[in-house]
């Protein structure tokens, strides 16, 4: 991203697969879902930093300022997801401990786990999908601009939904594939709200 604009473009492009994450209340306590976050955000500052490096090589100072404020938003939110994942280690284990007794610790573990890393997968594809539409759409400008991102975006939806989906086969080898199930619908559902959002 070679200006601030086209910066801007793609927090906006984000947005709708980072509240998809933000939103799912299995990832607010479960250790897979944690990591999970964890993940996202490492490979954001990561993102981030090696485009400060490049506005830097250009001289583009004022894009470098901008991008060393959202690095400190992102660290700030990656220190605390670590800190979280501290306590979610200890209550998935207090849960586990106190399911243990009716045999579905794991089972209820693992069926979380398989929504948790189709989500991961499902926010890469949606990435690429940015690519996408910087191509798609430079040099458009107003509605006609919107309009592109926005076609791109509901596709970009659609693709990490279907991933998401593809997920549900993964259950079959859950101890409980019924539980795994209901993980997995619940995060699509949670796509097919932002489409019709953004419809």
């Amino acid at each position: 991203m070679d200006t601030i604009n086209e910066y801007l473009d793609y927090l906006d492009f984000m947005e709708p697969i980072n509240e998809v994450l933000y939103e799912s209340e299995f990832e607010h306590w479960s250790t897979a879902g944690i990591k999970a976050k964890i993940y996202m955000l490492n490979g954001e500052l990561g993102d981030v930093i090696e485009k400060i490096g490049a506005a830097n090589r250009r001289g583009d100072h004022r894009l470098a300022k901008e991008l060393h404020k959202k690095q400190d938003v992102i660290y700030k939110e990656l220190m605390k997801y670590k800190n979280r994942l501290e306590t979610g280690k200890d209550i998935a284990k207090d849960t586990a401990e106190k399911l243990t007794s009716t045999g579905n610790a794991t089972k209820y573990i693992l069926a979380g786990a398989v929504a948790a890393a189709a989500v991961v997968a499902a926010y890469k594809i949606y990435k690429r999908f940015f690519s996408k539409a910087a191509k798609a759409c430079k040099g458009k400008s107003g509605g006609e601009k919107t309009a592109c991102m926005k076609k791109y975006k509901i596709d970009g939806l659609k693709a990490a939904k279907a991933e998401i989906m593809k997920s549900m086969s993964k259950c079959a080898k859950s101890k409980n594939p019924e539980k795994c199930k209901v993980e997995v619908k619940k995060k699509a559902l949670k796509f097919d709200a932002k489409i019709a959002k953004i419809k």
